[in-house]
């Protein structure tokens, strides 16, 4: 995620304005200065404009970061609150707790100047399961838990039906176990990456970007 964002920098070569939804604990803007979240102030980084964040639940240890804005909202079928132009919008485990992403991610791509980009992750498995795992998830669901399942074909018919260009679609890894000290070998990310490149749907986690393009760019600058 952060590489993409590096390379959307340097692309547009001026300070960029970003919108992350579902910030958490701020462990994005965290790790674009370069740290784990913990004690002590976190400043914006030379290359953001602006970085806002929007969530359901705003926490108290945001304050210590560095955002241009707080938004405290629910995405989905509720209008979005009156928000500013970005050039990246980042949903980072958030669609696979909405009933409808794809409607979430309509509303989110009005944010958008010409040319933008929404960024994102989230679990994934073969488009075939999905329907099967998605009435699953949403018979034992509780509150903001999944229930959703974003396979590659959905983001792709998506970003189709939207005037969007995919312009990266991965999987992150084979497998994993958190805590384990093989997951900080760089033998064992370079194994994975190329099985997330190949097989997007069977690596758990599935990441994209993806890019508004033509006559929607133009009527979303509009808005």
């Amino acid at each position: 995620m952060r590489r993409i964002i590096d390379l959307e920098s340097e692309r547009r070569g001026c300070p960029l304005r970003v919108l992350e939804v579902g910030i958490d604990r701020g462990q994005m803007l965290a790790f674009m200065n370069g740290r784990a979240s913990g004690s002590g102030r976190f400043g914006l980084p030379e290359l953001f404009e602006r970085w806002d964040g929007l969530d359901r639940l705003l926490r108290p240890e945001l304050t210590r970061y560095s955002y241009s804005d707080l938004i405290e909202h629910t995405v989905g079928r509720e209008a979005l609150p009156c928000l500013r132009s970005y050039d990246i919008v980042i949903a980072l485990h958030v669609l696979e707790h909405l009933k409808e992403p794809e409607y979430a991610l309509q509303q989110l791509s009005t944010c958008l100047v010409p040319g933008g980009i929404i960024v994102g992750g989230s679990p994934t498995m073969p488009a075939c399961l999905a329907p099967l795992r998605e009435r699953v998830l949403r018979r034992r669901a509780g509150p903001f838990e999944h229930v959703s399942v974003i396979s590659p074909q959905r983001l792709q018919r998506f970003a189709d039906d939207n005037c969007f260009s995919v312009e990266f679609l991965s999987g992150a890894f084979l497998s994993r176990h958190s805590g384990c000290a093989i997951e900080n070998s760089r033998i064992w990310l370079r194994l994975n990456l190329p099985w997330g490149a190949l097989f997007p749907a069977l690596g758990s986690e599935i990441y994209f970007s993806m890019r508004l393009k033509g006559r929607r760019a133009a009527a979303a600058s509009d808005q």
